[in-house]
């Protein structure tokens, strides 16, 4: 089958609001406000309604041959639609001071509030993944009322296939998830010009900064069972009569069906930021060197609790509950570290000639490459889900040297 993510309609609406005011008051330049934002989120799809289908050669030794027995190695198939229409808010506040303590020294001080809320089916059509304590088996949980997946019109009944419960029942709030309340960001900052170096400025900076993940982590939720099944099934010589080509989408084991979670308690990337920079100039030229560097936590990760241990025996054996299929958990256990020196070169332009060059040292570490939307470059999940540490090494976009040159004349 032709097997694409269709049909599909995005339709994002936004409201939003932010307010500002400004107050100078002697020495201090103050400023206050704060942003609203509503997001109602349209986003259905159906992701493999026609299936499809792969031939390796396992029945006949020929791919050719396996393919005019009718007898495929793995199929894939997802024929409910999904149509959450989320919705949820954000709220930022913030007071930043920029404070001229004389004509050598200035100081930035601030703080920033910001609360995201999380998506929330409107129509009840999401479901998440509850781990429960001491290694038991995870178990679907929905939003009250939960109902069949209406698209365009026609109203899906729910999948009977895989048990489910209310979120309420492990002590989950309806919206599946819980909030992150706790990202206040401070931020400081100076300029100082010492009056025994002229033309030499120093600047200085620190401030904890906070990005929500993407919304394509809380539309994974809608593709879970009881509304949508995925179903991925491998055949080799003792099970290949389970496939029934008049019915190849039947969901005939739970083994097969793909989960979408996110972890219980939502966290917000958080970036501490630093840096410390010398400028001087030199007649028409302004030479700088600056440390640059952030550390992060909570980054986005995506981890597969179900995947098989080492050892002897079928990979089934291996697996920690076997009757359940891959489970994709969203969770926030990444961490990041940069480090660079940066030094720059500026003429203004004079002469007829004009030049600016730049160089950066630098070393970018992580453990993670995001979720399905990241860099991705080191594998989606982590190598060892009890241990993420040891995925800690060079980052996809680590880049150790750069130099750029541009001029006019």
């Amino acid at each position: 089958g032709e097997g694409g993510s269709l049909p599909r309609l995005w339709k994002p609406t936004i409201a939003e609001v932010r307010p500002s005011i400004e107050w100078n008051h002697g020495k201090h330049q103050l400023r206050f406000g704060g942003e609203f934002m509503r997001f109602l989120d349209t986003f259905q799809e159906a992701i493999g309604p026609t299936g499809s289908f792969s031939y390796n050669g396992s029945f006949t030794n020929y791919s050719l041959g396996d393919f005019l027995l009718g007898i495929p190695s793995s199929t894939f198939f997802s024929p409910e639609p999904f149509n959450p229409r989320q919705r949820y808010s954000e709220l930022g506040e913030y007071f930043q001071d920029d404070w001229k303590v004389n004509h050598s020294l200035t100081l930035n001080l601030g703080l920033r509030y910001e609360w995201s809320g999380i998506p929330y089916s409107s129509n009840r059509t999401m479901s998440n993944i509850y781990l429960p304590p001491n290694g038991a088996t995870p178990i679907i949980v929905v939003s009250k009322n939960a109902q069949g997946v209406n698209f365009e019109g026609v109203q899906y009944p729910l999948l009977s296939i895989v048990p489910y419960q209310t979120a309420e029942s492990v002590g989950l709030p309806d919206s599946l998830m819980f909030n992150d309340k706790r990202d206040f960001g401070p931020r400081v900052g100076f300029a100082y010009s010492p009056g025994a170096l002229r033309n030499t400025v120093i600047r200085g900076g620190y401030g904890v900064f906070y990005q929500r993940d993407t919304e394509n982590r809380y539309v994974d939720m809608a593709l879970n069972p009881p509304f949508v099944g995925i179903r991925s099934f491998a055949f080799d010589h003792t099970n290949f009569q389970q496939f029934d080509w008049f019915n190849p989408a039947a969901l005939y084991s739970t083994a097969g069906v793909g989960l979408f979670g996110n972890a219980s308690q939502a966290r917000n990337a958080q970036i501490q930021a630093y840096n410390l920079t010398i400028e001087h100039t030199i007649g028409s030229m302004l030479l700088s060197a600056a440390y640059v560097g952030n550390d992060s936590i909570h980054l986005p990760n995506l981890t597969d609790y179900n995947s098989a241990q080492p050892g002897p025996g079928s990979f089934a054996s291996r697996e920690p509950w076997p009757t359940i299929g891959l489970i994709d958990m969203q969770g926030y256990e990444g961490i990041g570290n940069y480090n660079s020196l940066q030094v720059k070169a500026q003429k203004h332009f004079s002469h007829g000639f004009m030049m600016l060059a730049s160089y950066t040292w630098s070393k970018t570490l992580d453990n993670t490459g995001g979720t399905f939307t990241g860099e991705g470059a080191r594998g989606f999940t982590f190598e060892d889900p009890n241990d993420p540490k040891h995925d800690y090494g060079l980052a996809a976009q680590d880049i150790r040297h750069s130099l750029v040159v541009s001029y006019i004349y």
